[in-house]
Order: C-alpha cells, then structure tokens, then sequence
C-alpha cells in the first residue's frame, strides 16, 4: 500500500501542468509533440524546445549554413590547389612569354 502513495506521490511532483497558454501555441506544442521524433512525450518535447531555444540545440537552417561553410571552404581549397599547380606548369622565358 505504501509503495502505491509513493507511486502516486512520484508521478504528482514530476508532473507538470501549464496554464494560460495561447490556444495557438498549446496546438502547435501538441503537434510538435505529435510528430514521429517524440511520440506523444510532453516531457520530451517540452526539454527538446528548452534546449533549442538555450542554444545547446541548433535549428536546421544554421546546421545547413555550418554544411555550405565547409563545402565552401573545400571548394577553395581545391581552387587554389588548382591555381598552384596550374602556374608550376607555365614558365616565363626571358622575352617575358609564357610557355607551358
């Protein structure tokens, strides 16, 4: 019997109940929750969002600028290597031509 009230205890101090919440912002909470990523979880959904929005989190837009970062910067890399190896293979003659 005792385990039962510690039970109950348990899952009223853990529990979490928010009001005055904009009707627009609770329906799009739920359907955030609703999605495949979350399953329903309140609890998850509501720490997923905490986190996002303190920064730990990233949204796919800045996650996408991080990836076009890279790929610029290999792209670059790969441009000035090219560069480099293009200019080893002309030689300027003392007339001042260019000879490949």
């Amino acid at each position: 019997m005792n385990s039962g009230i510690e039970n109950i205890r348990e899952r009223i101090t853990t529990g979490l109940t928010m009001s005055r919440v904009p009707k627009n912002t609770k329906k799009r909470f739920i359907e955030i929750a609703n999605e495949e990523d979350f399953c329903s979880d309140f609890g998850l959904t509501l720490k997923f969002l905490i986190d996002f929005y303190d920064g730990i989190m990233i949204n796919g837009t800045e996650l996408m600028n991080i990836e076009l970062q890279q790929v610029k910067a290999e792209i670059e890399t790969l441009k000035s290597a090219l560069i480099d190896q293009k200019q080893t293979k002309t030689r300027k003659m003392l007339n001042g031509k260019r000879v490949e």
